[in-house]
């Protein structure tokens, strides 16, 4: 298993990062949540294309998120992938995200913990024109909750060159959101984000058991990208010992704030990544995945993640994961750990109190293991997985919350016929 991950990873990881990735980024990067505290599944993407004799894979994720500032999101995952006379493949792919949140955002908003589930579609197809050693894709998603809808539509290409040890690849796709607040109708309120991705890649094959993948990333972001329901305490210059500010002295009225405004941030955003990965082998059947990225954006937030993997097969059935990943993040130009006016009709032109534009620090990491279970008939093959993340995060200039400590549980089945 894990030595099929570095011997055919060339085509799948570069078309991969001419949809998948790209469509990934624009949306768990750019979709508006009202508590950018939620994060999203980190889910694992399949090692393999379905080789049995109908070309069918079916799998079912399911991932369970908590952490100690109130927040938990359960979201179960269903998929089929279809193989189509070798040439072609389709899927079909439902998520849902139910969740939980009495978070620090939640509560020095003066709002009650709420409850709301999200609902995920999304269609993708492939077709590989032998003639050009090309593969070409496509995709189709759509996402709704309450007071939330976003359309994406992308496609992209990877090309095989220099007899398959090269492989060239880009992409591009749009989203579309619109932007409600609850108990609202659309009608009443509504506001929307447009959001352009493109993305290449270049994959070469170091040898049998190894490749190096460079890619980056645009990302133009244009519409509202703040929360309905983040209101920002501004302060009367002079009124305020900042060493005071903390979530219990604004909760019991200790520190007054001069006005609570809704939060203001730019219209505009571009942001661009860089990514190095490194896949290895060793002869003792253990695979390293590695990679650096570099994120940087036009609002002078930057961020360096170093991600490490390493697969290790035991027999023929069990592979381990072990993995970690350390993130380091700069604030945005406008970010301030608390904001001072000299009057009501003085604020700032931007500001906000998403801690995910302040200046932080996580680490995570995380065991799986999967296990290849002895079906035979219909079944070519059945598998199951079980795996456990540890995070935490450090906040260094967020007046509300120092740190934060989160686990991820998740378990899947996928079989193939």
């Amino acid at each position: 298993m894990a030595a099929a991950v570095a011997t055919r990873i060339a085509p799948q990881i570069s078309l991969a990062c001419a949809l998948l990735l790209l469509s990934s980024l624009a949306k768990a990067e750019d979709r508006l949540q009202k508590h950018r505290d939620l994060r999203r599944r980190s889910g694992d993407s399949a090692e393999s294309d379905p080789r049995g004799p109908l070309g069918t894979r079916i799998a079912s994720k399911v991932a369970y998120y908590t952490d100690d500032d109130g927040l938990t999101v359960v979201t179960p995952i269903i998929s089929v992938d279809q193989k189509i006379f070798d040439a072609s493949s389709i899927s079909l792919e439902y998520d849902a995200d139910v969740l939980s949140a009495a978070t620090v955002d939640v509560r020095t908003s003066a709002t009650e913990k709420f409850e709301e589930v999200r609902h995920g579609m999304a269609l993708a197809g492939t077709h590989r024109v032998l003639s050009w050693q090309t593969d070409l894709s496509a995709a189709l998603s759509y996402s709704k909750e309450y007071d939330y809808e976003s359309v994406t539509v992308g496609a992209g290409f990877a090309k095989e060159l220099l007899q398959k040890n090269v492989t060239v690849g880009a992409g591009y796709s749009y989203v579309s959101n619109r932007v409600g607040r609850s108990h609202t109708p659309f009608g009443n309120f509504e506001e929307h984000l447009d959001i352009h991705a493109v993305n290449a890649s270049f994959t070469q094959l170091l040898s049998k058991s190894a490749y190096l993948q460079l890619s980056g990333s645009v990302i133009l972001a244009r519409g509202y990208q703040a929360s309905v329901y983040r209101y920002v305490p501004l302060f009367s210059e002079g009124s305020l010992d900042p060493s005071q500010l903390s979530e219990t002295t604004l909760l019991d009225g200790t520190v007054r704030p001069l006005l609570r405004a809704p939060e203001r941030l730019p219209r505009s955003r571009t942001r661009g990544a860089g990514v190095v990965r490194l896949n290895q082998q060793f002869p003792w059947r253990m695979v390293l995945a590695a990679d650096y990225r570099l994120y940087a954006d036009s609002w002078s937030l930057s961020s360096h993640t170093i991600s490490v993997n390493l697969y290790q097969p035991i027999g023929s059935n069990v592979v381990l994961r072990l993995r970690n990943r350390f993130y380091l993040q700069t604030k945005a130009d406008f970010y301030e750990r608390e904001y001072y006016v000299s009057n009501t009709n003085a604020a700032p032109e931007f500001y906000t109190l998403d801690r995910e534009l302040s200046a932080f620090w996580y680490d995570l990491v995380g065991l799986k293991a999967s296990f290849r279970l002895p079906f035979r008939g219909i079944f070519e093959r059945v598998e199951f997985d079980v795996k456990a993340d540890l995070q935490f995060t450090a906040y260094s200039d967020f007046a509300y919350l120092s740190e934060r400590t989160a686990v991820i549980f998740g378990g899947g089945l996928t079989v193939e016929l």
